[in-house]
């Protein structure tokens, strides 16, 4: 168990106690056991398992969440999970019915499963970003001169598909827009309503906002 929270002993030379969110990090390569929280509580959690797997063969973890304790959580698994490959199986049969060659079908779900793991929380809201938290560490001085600083209106908190989410706090609302093309195959709903939200004026520039400019 770990908190998740910045690291800001080692970005900021503080002296917070920790743990903080590359606890586990820390623990796994550098070796440090009091990296993660002694009394194991925190708001990130992780399991450590150690297998030696010979060549050819595999080895398999089950985990399910539960609030509370299950005499026999894994019962269903297998049942469950064929339940969901069987489902998923007779969706793209429909989907994919005028596409003969097998392998086609198979590079499109696997780009479609691309797409719909690049759906995400996000939550920026540029004051904030800008200013930093009550309490925390001034951000650095470099985020007052970034890019789109001007748009301190803009506060997002939606669910998003994210073309690169490595970039954030940014992501690429142009790019977002052609996302909408292929999900629009598989869940047309969710691809207008992403369409709908970029135009909505809390994600636009005032200036492009105004229907008199």
């Amino acid at each position: 168990m770990t908190e998740n929270a910045t690291n800001t002993r080692r970005l900021y030379s503080s002296d917070e106690p920790g743990p903080f969110k590359d606890g586990f990090h820390d623990y796994l390569i550098g070796g440090r056991r009091d990296a993660v929280a002694a009394d194991q509580k925190g708001t990130k959690a992780a399991a450590h398992f150690r297998f030696d797997v010979p060549a050819h063969e595999s080895s398999s973890v089950w985990v399910r969440l539960s609030r509370l304790p299950r005499s026999e959580p894994f019962a269903d698994f297998e049942h469950i999970v064929e339940l969901r490959r069987t489902e998923a199986d007779e969706f793209y049969a429909d989907l994919q019915h005028d596409i003969e060659l097998a392998d086609a079908k198979l590079v499109q779900r696997q780009a479609f499963a691309g797409m719909i793991w690049s759906k995400q929380f996000f939550y920026f809201d540029i004051p904030q970003w800008i200013n930093g938290d009550a309490g925390q560490i001034p951000p650095p001085a470099e985020r007052r001169r970034g890019r789109n600083r001007e748009w301190t209106h803009l506060n997002n908190a939606d669910i998003i598909s994210m073309p690169d989410k490595w970039e954030y706090p940014w992501y690429a609302a142009w790019d977002l827009a052609f996302h909408t093309l292929s999900l629009a195959i598989v869940d047309s709903q969710f691809a207008k309503e992403q369409l709908v939200l970029l135009t909505r004026e809390w994600y636009m520039h005032p200036q492009r906002a105004d229907p008199r400019l």
